[in-house]
């Protein structure tokens, strides 16, 4: 019996219980496994581009992205609709439609229009907390995440990674479900309610445009996997992107540098404004830097970490065999440090 129920409360075997969840995810067709993680992009195929200069959240003990931006982008959406909505409703529709004979008539229909505005407003504030957690802890190979209100701690070497496949590409960081951290929390039968007896995965966007291709999505897969393995050097921008000044702070929010005359004939700017998009990003923003991690995270984190009892191993990975992205046609492929491909390796 592999459900989770109060009868086999915590699988006898967790491990075996991990593989098969990630066969289940293997099988599916809008899953694609993903090389593990003793396998190494190819250095030819790296062009990293994320300003990691702020030490705030990239640092020799830990790197965290700050999703913010993407949070920002969804709020604005539903706040933009629900100040349209009213806008549309009171100026366009009610005259056409309706009988507005007076002042009262107009402050009627706007008062109809306040629920639309409250709901605007509630999902500004399921924006603020809504902001994704997740740190990667190099030096204690662990990967802290918030899950259920509730830090756990997930061991790095036991992560599988899957391209969950759909209207766009999303990295999703498998690790068994940390039965033993959440059981003070849970009732047995609440895992299988809250996991669905899938492994407990982990977005591991930095930035809004990760998931806009499998290639940038793959390559953020790498840009995770080196950081563990060598830390914040290996994961500087390119030096060419640096001479072309395309590097940029990964936080999901997109810089407006346009000079003024540009905006003022932005259909894109416009909308930006009615939906309180500047208000609406330093609200998130506020939200987020006010944000503080549970006391036993910042501890593991800090430089002077007592961290026995973990693995502090890092995964080495393979220096005769690399793996490459081919487009949709060839997909990953793996090869020789000469970039040949090599066959007969199972990811």
């Amino acid at each position: 019996m592999n459900d989770t129920t109060e009868e086999t409360f915590p699988p006898a075997d967790p491990k075996a219980e991990f593989e098969r969840q990630c066969g289940e995810l293997d099988e599916r067709r809008d899953f694609v496994a993903l090389p593990g993680i003793d396998f190494a992009m190819h250095p030819d195929d790296l062009w990293f581009t994320d300003d990691v200069s702020d030490d705030r959240y990239f640092n020799e003990q830990f790197i965290e992205p700050r999703m913010e931006g993407e949070i920002a982008f969804l709020a604005r959406m539903m706040a933009g609709c629900w100040i349209v909505m009213p806008v549309v409703i009171i100026l366009v529709l009610a005259p056409l439609f309706g009988e507005i004979k007076s002042v009262m008539d107009w402050f009627w229909g706007a008062l109809g229009c306040v629920p639309f505005v409250l709901i605007g407003f509630f999902w500004l504030w399921a924006g603020g907390k809504g902001i994704r957690r997740i740190r990667f802890n190099r030096v204690a190979q662990v990967v802290h995440v918030m899950c259920l209100d509730h830090a756990v701690h997930l061991p790095w070497q036991e992560v599988r990674a899957f391209m969950e496949l759909g209207t766009d590409y999303r990295l999703r960081l498998c690790f068994p479900i940390p039965y033993s951290q959440l059981r003070s929390y849970l009732e047995p039968i609440s895992f299988k309610r809250i996991f669905h007896n899938r492994p407990l995965a982990e977005s591991g966007s930095f930035d809004t445009s990760d998931s806009a291709t499998f290639g940038a999505a793959l390559e953020r897969f790498e840009f995770i996997r080196r950081y563990m393995e060598h830390g914040l050097e290996a994961i500087q921008p390119h030096p060419e992107a640096v001479a072309a000044g395309r590097v940029r702070k990964p936080s999901g929010f997109v810089a407006d540098d346009r000079s003024r005359l540009p905006k003022a004939f932005s259909l894109g700017h416009w909308a930006y404004m009615l939906a309180l998009g500047p208000w609406v990003d330093r609200w998130i923003q506020r939200k987020a830097d006010a944000y503080q991690w549970p006391e036993e995270v910042e501890r593991l984190c800090a430089p002077d970490a007592d961290l026995s009892g973990y693995d502090t191993t890092p995964v080495k990975s393979r220096t005769d065999v690399y793996y490459v992205y081919r487009g949709m046609d060839q997909g990953i492929v793996f090869v020789d440090a000469n970039g040949k491909p090599v066959h007969g390796l199972r990811r």
